[in-house]
């Protein structure tokens, strides 16, 4: 009887849902932000080609509209997130996080742009909760260069995935 008991549990155990993947926390939002990201550097999704910034600035508050202008307000993106997302994206170029526009942006001849060469990056927050999120995303490197797109991100087989790309704007 006590085997029964026994066996009865440990295969009720075995059995149950993992914790899901999708609850809301860092741990999302770095994984989130990440395939939106990388995605977004090397899809070709974007007006810059292959091109590889040599610097790449990001905004330390994720601004509900960033397709709408710059905002000085916004949900801060936790200091443990912006360590896993400068980590997580050495490979691609040094990432800096800056809380204004202004402390990158340069004008040279009538012409903002980003200093160093570089892009700015401003994201849109993280739903908490679902396995489908909407994360804008908007990229600004000069008076005539700049990308802002919304892409539909999915958690699929333990990992986030872009699934969509949707509202594009490129100047």
């Amino acid at each position: 009887m006590i085997f029964v008991v026994v066996s009865a549990v440990v295969l009720a155990g075995c059995a149950a849902p993992a914790k899901a993947p999708t609850a809301a926390g860092p741990a999302r939002e770095t994984a989130v932000y990440l395939s939106v990201l990388r995605h977004f550097f090397t899809s070709g999704d974007t007006s810059f080609g292959d091109h590889q910034f040599p610097h790449v600035f990001m905004r330390d508050v994720a601004v509900k509209s960033p397709i709408e202008g710059p905002s000085e307000t916004g949900t801060p993106i936790p200091t443990d997130v912006q360590g896993a997302l400068t980590s997580g994206l050495a490979d691609l170029a040094p990432l800096e996080f800056v809380h204004t526009d202004t402390e990158v942006i340069e004008e040279h001849d009538g012409c903002a742009q980003v200093r160093d060469g570089g892009i700015l990056i401003t994201l849109g927050p993280v739903a908490a909760t679902g396995d489908k999120v909407e994360v804008d995303v908007e990229g600004f490197v000069a008076c005539l260069g700049a990308v802002w797109l919304t892409y539909v991100v999915r958690h699929e087989h333990g990992r986030w995935v872009i699934a969509d790309t949707i509202g594009r704007g490129i100047a």
